[in-house]
């Protein structure tokens, strides 16, 4: 069968050994892996062995007297989790940085490294995972160790060589600090434009331990990868259907179980992590998603630097359980343990705090139960493995063999939920137990179990929940090209593979798989194996609609995991394997491959044609082969020319054959077209599990580690490109004294091979074809190399490093003679590979454990690293390899497949425009450095890579019209370059330098004299009295940081003919003192050289003035969301004028997530753009530093919007939104604006970026209630519910009539009615068909309004009518809430009739005609329902 190398995360390497032999002795059994019959070739195995006796240094040193020499003083005891390696400056007081040569180390410095290198090849050498990873696949069977031996080869080549064990800990850490700070740059896959590009292969999937139909459908369904994330395939029937990752869940997460409120459909969860693998696949705990799984959040894990003991890595499963007692929601998960061993020091555990059964009542906080019952002896708590819900629903456990070796095959049950009691151990089980209970008959329940004295499966079933039955049932027997054995399904793997499924609709219909997929419908009755009837056969390929002939067997891969049932459509079933997913609608009688798009393969390596023309792809996957991809276009399709698991894979450059491999020493010749035919090499005892090895594709000479057990050697495999025919030689040298890890074939010099040794000792290997001459290349570093580069001539050296707790990348410029660390800021991660761009040799990538990361001042002593926050971000990248002729790179990730991105240079075309024309012709692209030698006025939006203006040319961008650039942009002498006001000047490199001034134009909204707006300068340097001449200069602006309030004081006076507009910041300034009072624009000038890259602005407690600091619009989405501290936007409006110094009503609009809202009915209301030249007001409750980045620039026809502009724009709707915008107002003042909207991931509670506090709370104002404060937008969950209650505030400053009406709807409030609910008058009134008219004298009024969805029942309607009545300003208001007002009559106190008017009929009546001065007046009001109310009034 296929043998599988189990996936593993960032995490690989927390692999247990050493004290686990005591409890684990075995699993696995040898697998028959091809599926194709290869010939032989005579000659291909011939071993000659030749043992050189030339070996010098670069100073022609003997063997006896080598030298060497390093760099800098590599090593700092590291034993905390940091995200710096360690480091230590040079001892030489000439030399100041951390740059160092060989010739300035002391001999001290130099023993040490040398010492550093012998303790870790000492512990690779003699460490277990070394002597285990040489054992034939019975002993590991036998000794229970997984198949991969890959997880133990990089758990030794990563270690820190000074703690004896890989620190992944450090790189979750990082992740978490990552995320919460992305940034982009110009690297490949950075950038609008230069993206990596996803390659696939896209028909290949990936080990799967859950799936998931979504709730509500019948044809969507999730998927949770094993070093992939979690993802969704909308159309599970369709085979075409593309899976799409779902946000939230990091690409290298273990996604291992998930389950949904049974009371809320949009609420799930997930766990991450699992010990199956023995560690080699970790987690970081439990994510949460509150819209049906559309996006996810970490809500409970591992804090940042927190002990080994207290990881939660590893989640086995998870549960959302409707407590019968109390009703409620509880979630429960379950965590294991596994360890670190080392050869020497004490057991380093991770997670051992965290073993035992969690649980959480709020779905966000957990606690561990302590229960005695849950532990297995005093203090040692059980493993949770699996739970499930019985017909009566009470919650059933089983667990798992802990870590520490006990607590197996147990079942628990819980009906309270804190009354867990075990019901049994059961018979013949003492390892994992995957559980199923009927949800159709009382008591009934199926287990699939592993027997961990056996190591082979069991299975029960129980007609009392296992309380008095526990039957053992016959396992069935398997057939086809190559069965297990007969009584083990598994093949001694159900530690692994162990899959049980229980139809919801029909229990005696069960599907248990290992090795292939069975199912029997007598679940509850059958006595023999007969019972049981295979389903699949692993060695038959599949197909998207599987073999509906009664009684086939469809081909599905191997090493089963997970099933799931659609709930409503019980014979529509999902399978998760090692191979991905498949799917049946008939209950399994036809079973295909559902794969599409679901690209979660890991690939080892990756290799791509030199042609371009014919563009081939190779990657060595994972269980999944060797895949060849043919001129795909984008993502493609692949085709296994190689079976197994594929290894380190490489195409000929001269297209004259490919190399495949397998685990070890086994490689295969295949001709160029992808046919396999003959062995190259058919060892696979010797080297590592996944073999470094290297091509010389102008000798035809495959290069492989041959070590083993000591013995350090390289096979050197010369081939015959036209057959494959192969000599194999054994080439062995004093030189070569540990595992070499790493092989480079010199570009440059023929016949030569650089060899990086485990210990970091680098190798050159000069005649490597005949009769090689080794030396020894002095190097300051200790560790495991993992990649070695060539730049642009045979001097430019790179190596990079396996370790973590080291320094991890070097350069020499001199072939090796002296050594710079370029490790500059580089967090404390492992890098698997480098590559610099020949182009522009100060940018070099690098692939990590976390991604690609960038820099582009390599040439600098400490260079600048960025990750480039791409599809790949959370993955390992494992390799780069490069196609010089159009300048691709193919990089291999191990979780996400293969992706391709460029190097270029901008400059190496230009397109120049003389002022009538462009030379040469044609319109310019973003690959073109643009030069205007002549006047320019734009007719379309203009990419280019940089941009020159040459002195005299004058250049303008028109409205709507953006330029895009790529790089620089350069106005020379007298040359001029324009951005009219709504045009946009877009560039997407961080590190572009701009030289000259440009003149950026933006025309405010119409202001009137003595109006104010918020500017901000996109150039650098532009004088504030400059900007607005003939301002009082006592009228410009800027706003102190007050922690609440907004009153006058808060802003002060700037002197302006002194102070230019600092970068970022807002600042208020009046219009000319002469301004006309008819409303007119102000047409804004600045000018200086733009803004780019990366700009910050620090905020303290309180408010603050900032602005748009770039020549473009932005997104204030993603301004929201890249800025974690960031909540909501306010924009300065200026809708009323001031009346004595004070502002009347509300002058700011409001913008979150979830949308914005005008100040008041009929101003704008903000859409996701922050325009040119825009200020806006932020609140924060801590200080901290808003982060501005090229990522939020936007093109100049996004948006026409700005403050203050009447107009209101379409915002792009993000996520599913369903709003609501209600204005308050009376008859002369528009006073404010509020929004109310359904979205996803809000929540009843306060939701940072989309519920926005009121910033002005001084005024009269309506407003959302929420936890008794007052906001102007208030974000809501989905689903929608008519039943939900909105509570709305309201603050009166002075009494009189109001209005509440809609401003606008939409989403499902387009056809969905809103009422309004007066609690003080009892009345609901439908706004949908009109203003809500009421009166309120002044106050605060936080119970009288609610804000409803459905129709008024009976007991809602007032019995009595409610009558308010209000003079202001002598005039007479009456409003009434249910009839409408008939007549009404006017008394003074002597009885004489002063007012009459009849024939009124409506809810409202107001007049100003009573002739009255200060006296008491009677009122009587006569109702349409023949009603009389009498009131009382002085006017």
């Amino acid at each position: 069968m296929k043998n599988k190398l189990l996936k593993i995360s960032v995490l690989t390497g927390l692999i247990a050994i050493s004290c686990y032999f005591v409890y684990h002795n075995g699993y696995l059994q040898e697998f028959n892996l091809e599926k194709k019959e290869i010939k032989r070739s005579n000659t291909s195995n011939k071993q000659n062995v030749v043992e050189s006796p030339v070996i010098k240094t670069e100073e022609n040193a003997t063997e006896e007297n080598l030298i060497v020499e390093n760099s800098t003083k590599l090593i700092a005891t590291n034993s905390k989790q940091n995200f710096s390696k360690g480091r230590t400056v040079s001892v030489t007081p000439e030399i100041q940085s951390e740059e160092k040569n060989v010739s300035t180390l002391s001999q001290k410095e130099l023993d040490s490294i040398e010492k550093i290198r012998e303790k870790y090849q000492n512990t690779i050498v003699n460490h277990p995972f070394r002597q285990q990873m040489i054992l034939p696949k019975k002993e590991r069977k036998a000794m229970g160790l997984p198949p991969n031996a890959y997880n133990e080869q990089e758990w030794l080549y990563t270690m820190d060589p000074n703690l004896g064990r890989p620190t992944p800990e450090v790189t979750l850490d990082l992740q978490k600090t990552l995320d919460a700070q992305l940034e982009n740059g110009r690297v490949p896959g950075d950038g609008l434009d230069n993206q990596w590009v996803e390659r696939g292969p896209n028909n290949v999937g990936g080990r799967t331990r859950v799936l998931f139909f979504a709730p509500g459908s019948t044809t969507k369904v999730f998927a949770g990868a094993v070093n992939g994330g979690l993802w969704v395939n909308t159309d599970i029937t369709n085979a075409a259907t593309s899976w799409t990752q779902v946000s939230g869940v990091p690409s290298n997460m273990a996604v291992t179980c998930l389950t949904v409120d049974p009371q809320n459909s949009q609420i799930m969860y997930l766990g991450t992590g699992e010990v199956y693998t023995w560690g080699a696949v970790n987690g970081n705990g439990v994510y949460k998603s509150i819209d049906g799984g559309t996006t996810w959040r970490l809500i409970y894990g591992t804090s940042i630097g927190a002990a080994l003991a207290d990881q939660l890595s590893y989640i086995q499963d998870i549960i959302a359980w409707r407590n019968p007692t109390t009703g409620l929601t509880e979630v429960y998960f379950g965590a294991d343990a596994m360890y670190y061993s080392e050869a020497v020091g004490a057991t380093q555990w991770v997670g051992t705090n965290m073993v035992g059964l969690w649980k959480s009542t709020d779905g966000i906080n957990f606690a561990k139960f302590t229960n005695v019952a849950l532990q297995s002896s005093a203090g040692t708590y059980c493993a949770p493995n699996s739970f499930s819900i019985d017909f009566t629903g009470n919650l059933f456990m089983g667990t798992k063999r802990s870590a520490f070796g006990a607590g197996g095959g147990r079942i628990y049950k819980c009906t309270t939920g804190t009354d867990w009691a075990l019901v049994r151990t059961l018979s013949g089980v003492n390892g994992r137990v995957q559980l199923k209970c009927s949800r159709q008959t009382a008591g009934r329940a199926f287990a699939l179990c592993e027997d961990y004295a056996t190591k082979k499966p069991v299975i029960k079933r129980s007609a009392d929940n296992f309380a008095a039955d526990d039957t053992t049932v016959s396992l069935p027997t398997s057939i086809g090209a190559q069965p297990p054995a007969a009584n083990d399904f598994c093949r001694q793997q159900a530690f692994y593979d162990l899959m049980i499924g229980l139809n919801p609709s029909d229990d005696n219909e069960v599907y248990v798989g290992g090795i292939e997929i069975f199912k029997t419908t007598t679940a509850f009755t059958g006595a023999n194996s007969a019972m049981w009837t295979q389903l699949t056969d692993w060695t038959i390929n599949p197909t998207a609609a599987g073999n509906a002939t009664a009684n086939s067997l469809d081909g599905v891969h191997s090493d089963h995991h997970v099933m799931a049932f659609c709930p409503t459509q019980t014979s529509r079933v999902v399978f998760g394997c090692d191979g991905g997913v498949y799917y049946s609608n008939n209950s399994g009688t036809a079973i295909g491959e559902r794969n599409k798009d679901y690209n979660v393969t890991q690939v080892y390596k990756g290799s791509i044609d030199q042609s371009v023309a014919n563009n081939k792809m190779l990657g060595g996957l994972q269980d999944n082969g060797s895949q060849l991809m043919t001129n795909p276009a984008m993502i493609g399709a692949g085709t296994e020319i190689y079976g197994g698991d594929g290894c380190w894979e490489f195409i000929d450059k001269q297209q004259q054959y490919i190399v495949a491999s397998y685990v070890y020493n086994r490689y295969v010749y295949c001709t160029y077209a992808g046919a396999a035919t003959v062995y190259i090499s058919n060892n696979t005892t010797d080297g590592d599990f996944v073999n470094q090895c290297t091509l010389d594709s102008n000798l035809n000479i495959l290069y492989t580690n041959g070590s083993s057990s000591g013995t350090y050697r390289i096979f050197r495999n010369a081939i015959n490109p036209a057959d494959g025919a192969t000599v194999s030689t054994t080439l062995t040298n004093a030189a070569i004294n540990a595992i070499p890890t790493y092989f480079e074939t010199s570009p440059y010099t023929p016949d030569r091979i650089m060899v990086g040794l485990s210990t970091g000792r680098l190798v050159r290997m000069d005649t490597a074809s005949g009769t090689p001459v080794y030396t020894i290349i002095a190097t300051p570093f200790a560790g495991a190399i993992s990649d070695i580069k060539y730049g642009n001539s045979e001097n430019d050296l790179f190596v990079t490093m396996h370790n973590y707790g080291i320094a991890s990348i070097y350069y020499s410029a001199d072939g090796g003679a002296n050594w710079s660390n370029k490790e500059g800021n580089l967090p404390n991660i492992p890098v698997k590979c480098i590559l610099q761009n020949p182009n522009a040799t100060n940018e070099v990538i690098i692939g990590t454990e976390l991604g690609v990361w960038y820099t582009v001042d390599f040439n600098v002593a400490n260079p600048n690293w960025r990750r480039a926050n791409t599809g790949m971000k959370d993955c390992k990248v494992l390799s780069f390899d490069y196609r010089a002729a159009d300048q691709t790179i193919l990089a291999a990730t191990f979780g996400r497949g293969m992706w391709t991105g460029k190097f270029w240079q901008c400059g190496a075309t230009t397109k120049t425009w003389n002022g009538t024309a462009w030379s040469p012709a044609g319109t310019p692209t973003s690959k073109d450095a643009v030069v205007f030698t002549g006047n320019y006025t734009s007719t379309a939006t203009l990419d280019a890579c940089s941009v020159t203006v040459n002195t005299g040319a004058a250049v303008t961008f028109l409205t709507g019209h953006s330029l895009r650039v790529g790089e620089n942009v350069t106005v020379n002498g007298t040359g001029s370059l324009t951005i009219n006001s709504g045009a946009a000047l877009v560039q997407y490199t961080k590190h572009a330098v701009n030289t000259g001034n440009i003149i950026v134009k933006r025309n405010s909204a119409n202001m009137i004299h003595n109006d104010y707006t918020a500017w901000a300068s996109p150039v650098v340097n532009q004088n504030l009295l400059a900007f607005s001449p003939n301002t009082l200069a006592t009228r410009f602006y800027t706003y102190n940081r007050v922690n609440s309030g907004t009153s006058a004081t808060a802003y002060t006076s700037v002197a302006p003919g002194s102070t230019a507009f600092a970068t970022a910041k807002g600042y208020m300034i009046r219009v000319n003192n002469n301004w006309t009072l008819t409303p007119a624009v102000y047409n804004g000038q600045f000018t200086g050289v733009p803004n780019n890259g990366t700009l910050t602005y620090a905020v303290g407690v309180g408010y603050e003035l900032l602005g748009n600091p770039y020549a473009s619009p932005i997104s204030a989405y993603r301004l929201l969301i890249t800025n974690p501290k960031l909540n909501t936007l306010y924009y300065w409006t200026h809708t009323a004028p001031a009346s004595g110094g004070i502002y009347p009503i509300n002058n700011y609009a409001s913008y979150t997530t979830l949308g914005g809202t005008a100040s008041a009915a009929g101003g704008a209301i903000p859409n996701d753009k922050i325009n040119v030249g825009q200020g806006f007001f932020v609140q924060s409750a801590v200080a901290y530093t808003v982060t501005f980045e090229n990522e939020l620039r936007e093109d100049a026809v996004t948006t026409s919007q700005f403050f203050k502009n009447p107009n209101a724009v379409a915002e792009n709707v993000e996520t599913e939104k369903h709003r609501i915008w209600l204005n308050l107002n009376d008859a002369t003042k528009s006073y404010n604006q509020i929004l109310v909207g359904y979205t996803t991931n809000a929540t009843d509670g306060i939701d940072s970026k989309i519920d926005g506090k009121m910033l002005d709370t001084s005024k009269t104002m309506l407003y959302n209630l929420i936890d008794n404060d007052a906001y102007v937008i208030q974000g809501k969950g989905l689903p929608f519910s008519d039943e939900d209650v909105v509570k709305l505030g309201l603050k009166v400053t002075e009494a009189s009539n109001f209005e509440i009406n809609i401003e606008q709807v939409d989403g499902i409030f387009a056809n969905h009615d809103v009422f309004v609910k007066d609690n003080y008058t009892r009345a609901i009134h439908n706004l949908k068909e009109g203003s809500y008219y009421f009166i309120s004298q002044d106050g605060t009024f936080n119970d009288r309004f609610e804000l409803i969805y459905k129709k008024a029942v009976k007991e809602d309607v007032a019995t009595k009518n409610t009558v308010d009545v209000l003079v202001k300003n002598n005039e007479l208001t009456i409003q009434t809430y249910q009839s409408a007002i008939v007549s009404v009559e006017v008394y003074d106190v002597l009885g004489k009739v002063i007012f009459t008017k009849n024939g009124i009929n409506n809810k409202q009546f107001n007049t100003n005609q009573i002739t009255a001065s200060k006296q008491a007046l009677v009122v009587i009001i006569q109702l349409e329902n023949g009603e009389v109310v009498t009131k009382k009034i002085i006017m």
